[in-house]
């Protein structure tokens, strides 16, 4: 009885073991990696102070992707750009209409589902 018990333990364990790796439903794709070159100088809870590639200062299209990947995980945040690390005031809270070093502002909310990025080197009103 012992004997032919183990057996079926041995024998499920065996089909177990080649049924191959269970697939995971909820797996998740990769995120594609901003083009913008960036460097976080700075963060707080919902804040990332950045500094950019001053070649992409006038990419409004890179610094949104970057905003939404930096941004992809909060449910609120905020996004304060230059391209001169030696002008970024990485110091918290910040006013974006005070700071005259600021290439770019780019604000989250979760609970509207909208994003908007304010870039001040093509124009846009601080």
């Amino acid at each position: 009885m012992k004997k032919n018990l183990f057996i079926v333990l041995v024998a499920m364990i065996l089909l177990s073991a080649c049924g191959g790796p269970a697939a995971t439903p909820n797996a998740l794709e990769p995120r594609a990696t901003p083009t913008v070159a960036y460097q976080v100088v700075g963060s707080t809870k919902n804040t990332f102070m950045v500094v950019v590639d001053p070649k992409s200062r006038a990419d409004r299209e890179g610094l949104q992707k970057l905003g939404d990947y930096l941004c992809s995980d909060m449910p609120n945040c905020r996004v304060w750009f230059w391209d001169d690390i030696n002008k970024a005031d990485t110091s918290y809270p910040l006013d974006p209409d005070k700071e005259e070093t600021l290439i770019a502002y780019y604000t989250f909310s979760f609970a509207e589902w909208k994003s908007e990025l304010k870039v001040y080197t093509l124009g846009d009103e601080r």
